[in-house]
């Protein structure tokens, strides 16, 4: 029993039970690969969104994933302005403001911001794939 905890399979292994510590070993060996593949992915998906945007609406900066609050702005709002004067009008912190040159964006177009969307939407998706992984019992 210990053994299948540290490693699942390795009990079947040990009870030389070998057809279904191979079923074991290989489920968890695809579960661990799926896991860095979504994450790898996830990544690039939110690189490629951002690199959209830098394009389409100026907006520049590092991307960590698809959750980042500046990122989630970009793709709310039509420019910078907007983002500061909702602020401004919910008496948000001065804080939460851009004022950054570096922090600038403006879309060319509300379609522009809807791909946008729909770009960081699929890297939430893969990112949640990950994170909804159950270990195998």
């Amino acid at each position: 029993m210990v053994a299948s905890i540290l490693l699942p399979g390795s009990g079947h292994q040990y009870l030389e039970r070998n057809r279904s510590s191979l079923v074991y070993f290989t489920t968890e060996a695809l579960a661990i690969f799926g896991f860095f593949l979504c994450d790898h992915y996830a990544k690039k998906i939110a690189l490629d969104a951002a690199g959209y945007a830098w394009i389409h609406s100026g907006a520049q900066g590092p991307i960590t994933d698809a959750d980042d609050y500046y990122w989630k702005q970009v793709g709310k709002y039509m420019d910078i302005q907007d983002y500061n004067t909702d602020l401004d009008l919910n008496r948000s912190g001065p804080e939460k403001k851009f004022t950054d040159e570096n922090q600038r964006w403006h879309w060319d177009g509300e379609s522009s911001k809807d791909h946008f969307n729909s770009i960081m939407s699929s890297s939430r998706s893969f990112h949640l794939i990950i994170l909804h992984r159950r270990p195998c019992a």
